[in-house]
């Protein structure tokens, strides 16, 4: 059985500067995605510098700092990295194939790059995210042409039908599952909502969970009763077999005074869960 600390992905930027602004994270931050995964002992991550231009950046994101987040694939970036077991790259938005091939050929020469992230994977509201099954599969080849093990990840959310992804099942890898508006809901029927995935895709399935409340109260956490149960059951599927994983995102949110009892209480669980687990 494997710990279940090693199912564990951090997500998030790698910073330049300390403290240094970055996409989704109000207000700044002091804690770079290293930082955050060597907080809850993760050895696994999804790097989000390659998801947007400097271009782009600066049409969505204004206040972001330039150098923090640069879309780069570069040593300047992943010196910071190469301790970690794997590294998965978010592709960057409307250069979707583009990024792929930049990816392969990147990690030829930083081999704990593993994969590519395919960020709000068909997505009505976000534009240049509904392709074609065939478009995916284009980006697939693309992110193998150098390194044919290279896995593509696609990034799913709750409203959005499993079946839907039928056409697409010959041409990802694996899939992460985030549920956008924090219920109680949802993690009481969690049995069933990942039991359904897994039948109908066969893939591995990856849990999301939200510290930020990006769904309802864009200045608070989660509530802390739902992200209390959102850090149980994902342990506990992980350890079961039903979830393949799970990610932890943002880094930047972690040194918020707002979100530090959630990171606290995060970590004094998983310590306590992988602590008491017996791995054979």
């Amino acid at each position: 059985m494997q710990n279940i600390r090693e199912k564990i992905l951090s997500w998030g930027y790698v910073l330049d500067d300390v403290p240094g602004n970055v996409p989704f994270v109000f207000g700044g931050t002091r804690c770079s995605l290293e930082t955050a995964a060597d907080y809850i002992g993760a050895k696994n991550l999804i790097y989000m510098n390659s998801m947007y231009s400097p271009e782009q950046l600066r049409k969505r994101h204004p206040s972001v700092n330039p150098c923090s987040g640069e879309g780069t694939l570069s040593d300047k970036y992943f010196r910071h990295l190469s301790k970690y077991d794997s590294v998965m790259c978010a592709l960057e938005r409307g250069r979707y194939t583009e990024c792929a091939t930049e990816i392969s050929r990147f990690s030829l020469t930083h081999p704990n790059v593993k994969g590519a992230v395919f960020d709000d994977f068909c997505v009505p509201a976000v534009a240049g995210t509904m392709i074609s099954p065939e478009q995916l599969g284009e980006i697939r080849a693309a992110l193998r042409s150098h390194n044919p093990d290279l896995k593509l990840h696609i990034v799913t959310f709750d409203y959005q039908n499993p079946k839907d992804l039928v056409p697409y099942l010959d041409h990802f890898d694996e899939l992460s599952r985030w549920s956008w508006v924090p219920t109680l809901d949802y993690w009481n029927k969690y049995y069933f909502e990942v039991s359904n995935l897994k039948r109908i895709t066969n893939k591995p399935v990856i849990q999301g969970i939200y510290i930020h409340d990006f769904g309802i109260d864009s200045e608070s956490p989660v509530p802390m009763d739902i992200f209390q149960l959102s850090i149980k059951k994902i342990c506990q599927y992980s350890l079961g077999g039903q979830l393949d994983g799970f990610i932890i995102p943002q880094a930047g949110w972690f040194c918020h005074e707002k979100h530090r009892e959630h990171i606290q209480w995060m970590k004094n669980y998983i310590d306590w869960f992988c602590g008491t687990t017996t791995v054979r």
